[in-house]
């Protein structure tokens, strides 16, 4: 569970000395963050049935190694194209890792004392990671390189492997068990992907985001007539079309559109703008991972005591707040105010992401609790995935009129423009580039990032007060049972 939630954050601050070395352009970097996304986010649709269909240990530790085995893939790339194609076959293995830790603790701790302690430590984790990963990243990679990290993923792996092994006992798949749906997890991923090609290629090149988009419209048409038509599909549309669980997906998927974009954006802001180190970087967004800790420590009893309307309404408003706060900051002489805009945006997501999965789950059979929470999940990682690939097309939109405009107004050579083209493109702190344009690049990374931010808070501000009479006032006073009415 560490391995999992520290894969997000410690990437982030990689990113910028990722690009440098790699020499990977904007579009590769965005896929390289979005193919992982894409393929988790698609196998977590069907990683519980494939745990019961073949057991969860078993499926645990093989996930565990494809993992592991990707992540050194990832350490070894010599191209911006091996190590997309890394990150996607790691992505495929890490979708069992929440899902799968989870199922264990189920199946081998009865005890119900025995279990809450254990379901206790299993969270824990899942906060150290987001807490430790910015800055633990942050100072392997100024030491050691971007490779570093992905070094570190695969030796957790390498040793979670053996214990797990060697302390878990073989499960019993049950004798009836629900059948993974392959064909309509491959098609909501390729969904997925031509929307995100769609909107990273906008940029530059019309026809082929028009193509890109085409296919995505086709192949999500495809993916509801099969969906409709399965007997145990990895959407079950019907639960969907229930105003009590389709709100609170469209919540999920928005919330983190908000999050991921901030957390990779902000990262290479702070690096590439402001020049900052990247154990500098990992200090700073601190502000962020520390109040989420400590808030979603309490969220549990916020959303028993206040309700899952009034919690996920003022979680996802506070976020909103943060956004929209740095958004009018990032160019202010004062850090007092994006340090303020840092703990909104940890304060608000700790506050709204458990209590919108307890919502979504509220009024769920429980027949369909293990699908419903692939599906929360699901929601989560698009919408992460989309956030990369609409912050970065308005970022690079922006920071590329800004560079034209420069060069309109002070006229270079043919090599001497190139050059500065692929400085805007590679990653590199943009004071390094000649002062007039270095300047011109900052301005634009930042007033692209501005806009982005803005429109990320005004779609989670507006999806929360669209949804906020949809979602029940009070929460339940006891677990649902199959067969109850919604």
């Amino acid at each position: 569970m560490f391995l999992g939630s520290m894969n997000t954050a410690i990437l982030a601050v990689a990113l910028p000395r990722l690009q440098f070395g790699l020499a990977a352009s904007d579009s590769q970097v965005q896929w390289v963050v979005d193919g992982y996304q894409v393929l988790a986010g698609s196998m977590l649709l069907t990683a519980g049935a494939l745990g019961d269909r073949y057991g969860h240990r078993r499926v645990y530790l093989t996930g565990l190694a494809v993992f592991g085995l990707a992540a050194t893939g990832c350490a070894a790339a010599g191209s911006p194209a091996a190590l997309i194609a890394f990150r996607a076959v790691q992505g495929a293995g890490g979708a069992v890792l929440t899902p799968g830790t989870l199922a264990l603790i189920v199946r081998h701790v009865p005890d119900p004392a025995a279990r809450s302690r254990a379901v206790g430590i299993w969270t824990s984790a899942m906060g150290v990671g987001i807490v430790a990963g910015p800055l633990g990243g942050g100072l392997l990679v100024e030491e050691f390189g971007w490779r570093a990290v992905f070094v570190l993923s695969a030796l957790i792996a390498l040793i979670a492997l053996p214990l797990t092994a060697s302390t878990v006992g073989a499960d019993r798949p049950p004798a009836r068990h629900r059948p993974p749906d392959v064909l309509g997890q491959a098609l909501a991923a390729l969904t997925l992907a031509g929307l995100i090609e769609a909107i990273i290629v906008l940029p530059n090149s019309l026809g082929v985001a028009g193509l890109a988009a085409a296919a995505a419209v086709v192949l999500g048409v495809a993916f509801v007539l099969v969906e409709q038509r399965r007997p145990y599909p990895a959407v079950d549309l019907a639960l969907v079309s229930r105003s009590g669980f389709a709100v609170p997906l469209l919540l999920a998927g928005t919330l983190f559109l908000a999050l991921n974009g901030f957390t990779y954006y902000n990262a290479l802001y702070l690096q590439r703008v402001h020049g900052f180190s990247p154990a500098m970087t990992g200090a700073w967004m601190l502000f962020t991972a520390i109040p989420l800790l400590v808030i979603a420590a309490v969220s549990g009893w916020c959303y028993l005591r206040f309700g899952p309307r009034r919690t996920v309404t003022t979680g996802c408003l506070l976020l909103a707040g943060g956004l929209l706060l740095l958004a009018f900051t990032l160019d202010a002489s004062s850090w007092a105010p994006r340090i303020a805009a840092y703990v909104l945006v940890g304060t608000g997501v700790g506050l709204a992401n458990g209590s919108i999965t307890s919502a979504g789950l509220r009024d769920v059979p429980a027949h369909c609790g293990g699908v419903a929470a692939g599906m929360l999940a699901t929601a989560r990682m698009a919408g992460g995935a989309l956030s990369i690939a609409v912050i970065g097309s308005i970022v690079v939109a922006r920071l590329a009129a800004e560079l034209t405009r420069w060069l309109g107004a002070h006229p270079v050579g043919p090599g001497a423009e190139e050059a500065l083209w692929q400085s805007a493109r590679s990653g590199v702190v943009f004071s390094t580039a000649p002062a007039g344009a270095g300047a011109a690049m900052a301005v634009g990374f930042q007033q692209g990032l501005a806009v982005a931010l803005g429109c990320c808070a005004g779609a989670l501000a507006l999806m929360a007060l669209l949804t906020a009479r949809q979602l029940p006032e009070r929460a339940r006073s006891e677990p649902r049972r199959d067969g109850e009415g919604p």
